[in-house]
């Protein structure tokens, strides 16, 4: 195993705050999570939709991070190509 990914949604629900994977609890764990995956000595991943929070996972370590999800900037992609030839 070369990486450990964390997935904040399925923590958040995991943990008892579904939905709300900036709970103070998630994001503490989180925090955790990447200090512990690099002090094993290996790359710590996450995926957020959320720009703060993925500059945050970025500067506490994080060697992967996705910043999007496929379907989500399919939709806003192509409402906004809609939008641009609605009469």
């Amino acid at each position: 195993m070369d990486g450990v990914f964390v997935g904040p949604v399925d923590l958040s629900a995991n943990m008892g705050h579904p939905g709300d994977h900036g709970h103070r609890d998630v994001q503490q764990a989180i925090e955790d999570s990447i200090a512990h995956i690099l002090a094993c000595g290996k790359a710590p991943g996450i995926l957020t939709t959320n720009d703060d929070f993925a500059r945050r996972y970025i500067e506490l370590g994080c060697l992967f991070t996705a910043v999007g999800v496929d379907m989500a900037l399919l939709a806003r992609g192509a409402e906004a190509l809609a939008k641009r030839f609605k009469v």
